[in-house]
């Protein structure tokens, strides 16, 4: 081999050096590559389990299967998508070149995601511009890989998609799995990167420089500017020269022959008898003097005109003028030429008094009439956008004058709430919006702001018409400055027991921690991510762990850091380092709700139980609530939680109300109609709880013992729990999406089908398929959209359970009965390997868990496409298909135990848990209800399973049905909890850091 490798290096040396040369000259040649992987950050708009946005910079573009785990991917359910890429700084980019997902099976299912995509630049966020719009058809492939030319200045690009695909039920995606940049440095241009020089302004990447530094000009800025002189440039033109080398020479019509040393414009003015710029151009016929503004008397004898310096009449004035320039009368004419001019004036006079009254009176009128009709005229919902001082906008509705009119729609009993919702939400939730559209809105001219509009205080600002009004201000101690954009609100009971502010910005934080610590504040409400999109929303005022924030005379410390599904809880250690003295703060982060959208409704009011438990041991103390500005989201909540507890002490509520006196103290509270509505909603489902729910870990293991044992009559509490989640479930029409009109009868079984709202879509293309499958996504304690529960697939549908896994990388599978119960089985189970185009299922092995628990090691490869996908399935043996519970409840724990310990060895990697049965219901439901409840035991020591059982119902109503589902749920955590470790998922949660 050696001696074959050395003839040919003899034979062909020419051509290896031509092809060595070649190389190394389009090397040369080419422009940069700016994206540099483990340096360059990225960031997209949502992110489909673990594919985020790094891995899209991460130097492999040979790896474009979803599962090469080198792709990025944005969430489902979504109706834009962006990936966009931080080059650190600004660059000369000249094209932006990337790779998408190929694994799909063609060239046209590969891109068909991609169509009608933009890529876009910009050098500073939220003000971006587009270099290309894809207009190919979607039976037209996209070349990979795209090769977009975008020749402009830019630190951020973006690849972005507002364009729903029919093919994947009108959702939007971005499944990119390698972005290159090219261009050069900011002052560089051409394939090699040529300097523009350091006196160029602006450096076109193609064409080089096109705009030199002031006294600079020609093609490679070394000649000097009109109007400069010098080695340096940096010697003016000497008086009366100006222009290109000073070679001008000023005009003498200028006034005291001086002009502007760049263009000769008479800087001065211009000698009477002159005008234009440069003074070159006599005075018009009919006008002298200086700036040629005078206009001649028209008494000059003859045509002739009057002098253009001076203004006199050459040849004398016309009879009865005289004077140099004819403007003096004679006395004797004097009479005849002035009586009926006069005359005249006086009549005119006259007149315009007149005319002037009439238009006074006629203006009022209108004003007077105008009023009346605007008072008479319906309201309607407008939206204005307001520019905001630091970033991002604030949409408001209903954006009218405020009104002093302090009319309510009454109270409301909370027994009553739920009919009063649905009276209210008739006709688009006509009566809604006109009870919303009542409030007032903006700032109320009667409340003073002053010290916010301050030019000192403007800075703190985060918008520019959000002031806090003067008399409910916090006011800080701080002898420099005593401003911060917060302010107190009253509860119910005229107390102040909150503040609302907005989020901190980079040069307030310091003034937050100073209101923290003067105002003994112990627990902190906050609703808004750092970062919305690419839209900063509130600077991260909070260490990480093993970090110390220092404000001022403050120190902040992280404690510990709990994530749960849909926030985060994070205790806090603030000292002041001249008092020495220590407080604990808590601070809950809500992060599942959109700066201008609102909140699933059940995650909210879990997240406003868990704020109010820890709130209630401090209600001396007001409760700090912010989002970014401070108005709609902490509105909304600070609504919540005052008329939750109004509601339970008295039995009323009255929404309209309370809102109306919450902007009494700050503009705005609650922003728009959907908060409103989502408030309404919110309070239903707060008062739909039950107390006492939440057991300790040492109260669960003692009062549950009763549970397991079937045969004891279920005690009232556990009847009463029971009975109370049966009343508030919704049917599934309720649930399901009203725009869902496609029959699927074809795939479900008759029983179930999953609720469209929150059914699982099937994103990836196969020939002949759709993106039904009856699946529903659950969330699990402690990470959201983490379970998915559906129905075995019925005969000819197997192919859709292979795209549920692969779509959503489930890894774990349950099967709640033996695999040989499934009449499907035949068409994806086998020794042998199975074909369901595009993919071929093989089985690895298959071992023994337990004597009713079976392991099955799957693995699902794509024919076109070199990766494949393995899957966990475990399968129940001993529970019968036509049994809505197994005889021993044993195996539940079993499985509970295994995916638990799967989920500590694969700790790295979070993917989904897929549980099915016949249905999609049973078992699913209680199996789901167990895990979550573990992981609640693991983390906080406590559970609620009333809560638990009760999120899951509002996915699917018919997840759990029977009093005895919801007493195996109890009996077989009980079952777990006897043999799992606690800490299996302690650790993990803990101290677990993140930038939300």
């Amino acid at each position: 081999m050696a001696g074959h490798v050395v003839r040919m290096k003899h034979v062909h040396t020419e051509l290896i050096l031509v092809a060595v040369v070649s190389y190394l000259f389009s090397e040369i040649l080419a422009f940069r590559q700016l994206v540099r992987p483990s340096v360059t950050t990225a960031n997209q708009s949502s992110t489909y389990y673990n594919y985020t946005a790094d891995r899209a910079v991460d130097g492999e573009p040979s790896r474009l299967s979803l599962l090469s785990e080198s792709c990025s991917h944005t969430d489902i359910s979504q109706k834009e998508a962006w990936l966009t890429i931080d080059l650190g700084r600004v660059y000369n980019v000249n094209h932006v070149k990337f790779w998408y997902r190929n694994d799909r099976g063609s060239k046209i299912a590969n891109t068909l995601r991609l169509h009608f995509f933009q890529v876009r630049y910009t050098t500073e966020l939220n003000n971006w511009s587009a270099c290309y719009r894809d207009q190919t058809n979607y039976d037209t492939p996209i070349a990979m890989p795209a090769v977009i030319d975008c020749p402009h200045k830019a630190r951020y690009i973006q690849i972005y998609s507002d364009r729903p695909n029919p093919y994947n039920n009108g959702n939007v995606f971005l499944e990119i799995c390698e972005v290159e940049i090219y261009g050069c440095e900011v002052n560089r241009f051409g394939t090699d990167c040529l300097e523009c020089g350091i006196r160029c302004t602006d450096c076109d990447v193609n064409n080089g420089c096109q705009k030199c530094s002031a006294r600079f000009s020609g093609q490679h800025c070394q000649q000097c500017s009109p109007g400069y002189m010098g080695e340096d440039c940096d010697k003016v033109c000497a008086n009366g020269q100006y222009g290109q080398n000073c070679t001008g020479r000023c005009s003498s019509n200028c006034v005291d022959g001086a002009c502007d040393h760049v263009d000769g414009r008479c800087v001065q003015g211009c000698n009477p008898g002159y005008q234009g710029t440069t003074c070159s151009n006599e005075c018009r016929p009919g006008f002298y003097g200086s700036g040629c503004s005078s206009q001649c008397s028209g008494n000059c004898l003859g045509s002739s005109t009057c002098d253009p310096v001076t203004g006199i009449c050459p040849a004398g004035c016309v009879e009865a003028w005289y004077g140099p320039r004819c403007m003096k009368v004679n006395a004797t004419s004097a009479d005849s030429l002035t009586s009926g001019p006069a005359d005249s004036f006086d009549i005119l006079v006259y007149v315009g008094i007149g005319i002037g009254a009439f238009l006074i009176i006629f203006v009022l009128a209108c004003v007077w009439f105008c009023r009346k009709k605007r008072s008479a005229r319906p309201k309607h919902e407008n939206e204005v956008y307001f520019k905001g001082l630091e970033s991002g906008d604030i949409v408001v509705e209903n954006s009218k004058p405020v009104e002093q009119v302090d009319s309510n729609s009454g109270s409301i009993s909370i027994t009553d709430l739920a009919s009063v919702i649905a009276s209210k939400s008739k006709n688009d939730y006509e009566e809604m919006k006109r009870e919303y559209q009542s409030l007032c809105y903006g700032e109320d001219s009667h409340i003073p702001c002053t010290f916010g509009k301050l030019p000192g205080n403007l800075a703190k600002n985060r918008f520019r018409t959000t002031f806090p009004y003067d008399h409910s201000r916090v006011v800080l101690t701080n002898e420099d400055n005593d401003y911060i954009n917060a302010s107190f609100i009253q509860n119910t009971k005229n107390e102040r027991a909150y503040i609302a502010a907005q989020g901190p910005k980079p040069n307030t934080v310091a003034d937050h921690w100073a209101m923290v610590w003067q105002e003994n504040i112990h627990v902190i409400v906050m609703l808004t991510n750092i970062m919305d999109g690419m839209k900063p929303k509130c600077e991260k005022y909070w260490p990480d762990h093993d970090q110390e924030l220092v404000s001022g005379r403050l120190r902040v410390s992280l404690k510990q850091e709990k994530r749960y599904a849909s926030y985060v809880m994070r205790s806090l250690s603030l000292t002041h380092s001249e008092l020495n003295l220590s407080r604990d703060v808590t601070h809950f982060q809500y992060t599942q709700w959109p700066d201008h959208g609102v909140s699933d409704t059940i995650s909210l009011v879990v997240f406003h139980m868990h704020v109010m438990r820890f709130q209630d041991r401090f209600n001396n103390f007001p409760l700090l609530v912010h989002c970014s500005a401070g108005l709609g989201r902490t509105g909304t909540f600070i609504a919540l939680d005052a008329l939750h507890r109004h509601g339970l002490e008295t039995g009323v509520v009255n929404v309209e109300h309370f809102v109306r006196l919450m902007r009494r103290d700050r503009m705005n509270m609650v922003q728009n109609l959907d908060q409103y509505i989502e408030l309404y909603n919110a309070l239903l489902e707060s008062f739909n709880g039950i107390s006492d729910v939440i057991l300790s870990k040492d109260k669960f293991m003692n009062d549950i013992k009763i549970l397991q044992n079937p045969k004891n009559t279920s005690p009232i509490w556990l009847k009463t729990q029971y009975e109370k989640l049966m009343s508030i479930r919704k049917s599934k029409n309720e649930i399901e999406n009203t725009d869902e009109t496609v029959d699927y009868t074809d795939k479900n079984n008759p029983q179930d089908t999953a609720t469209g709202r929150y059914r699982a879509i099937l994103t990836s293309h196969v020939e002949g398929r759709d993106s039904y499958y009856d699946a529903v996504i659950l969330s699990s304690f402690t990470d959201r959209n983490y379970l998915i529960a559906g129905q075995y697939p019925l005969p000819g549908n197997s192919i859709d359970l292979c795209r549920l896994l692969v779509d959503y990388e489930s890894a774990i599978v349950v099967f709640v009965n033996g695999l040989s119960e499934i009449p499907s089985l035949d068409e994806w189970f086998s020794d042998k390997k199975k074909t369901l185009p595009p993919y071929e299922i093989f089985r690895e092995d298959t071992a023994s868990v337990t004597k009713s628990i079976q392991i099955h090691r799957f693995g699902i490869s794509h024919l076109k496409e070199d990766w494949w996908h393995r899957v966990h399935i475990y399968e129940i043996l001993s529970w019968n298909i036509n049994d809505h519970l197994p005889s021993d409840l044993s195996v539940i724990s079993d499985v509970i135990m295994n995916i638990q310990s799967g989920d500590q060895q694969n700790s790295h990697i979070k993917t989904p848990i897929t549980f099915l049965s016949k249905d999609g219901v049973t078992g699913c439901g209680v199996l789901c209800a167990v895990y979550n409840a573990i992981q609640q035991l693991q983390q906080d020591e406590e559970v609620d399973m009333f809560t638990i059982v009760r999120q899951l119902l509002v996915r699917n109503p018919e997840l759990i049905t029977t009093l005895e589902e919801y007493r195996v749920c109890f009996a077989a955590t009980l079952d777990v909890l006897s043999k799992l470790p606690l800490n299996t998922y302690s650790k993990e949660c803990v101290y677990a850091n993140t930038s939300l």
